[in-house]
């Protein structure tokens, strides 16, 4: 296929929800993995955890996050990887 340039096309009302593993989301993108992101902000990954479901996205949790899982889960109903 051959990629083109399409122009003075509106785009106000597309549609870029797609579904992956049974789970619905906005748009064909994972926040992942976040790990460490706590060493730049105090509970980094519950705050991208919880910007991750404001947005319907999945968000996938890094094994070498400072955050516990248990703590992201408290602060969020979606469910994450």
């Amino acid at each position: 296929a051959r990629l083109r340039q399409r122009v003075m096309v509106d785009v106000s009302k597309i549609d870029t929800s797609t579904e992956l593993f049974g789970q619905k989301m906005a748009m064909p993108l994972i926040l992942a993995p976040v790990g460490l992101a706590g060493m730049m902000r105090k509970r980094a990954e519950v705050q991208a955890a919880k910007a991750a479901e404001a947005h319907n996205l999945p968000f996938t949790l890094s094994t070498v996050g400072i955050c516990p899982m248990e703590e992201i889960r408290a602060h969020t109903k979606a469910p994450f990887w």
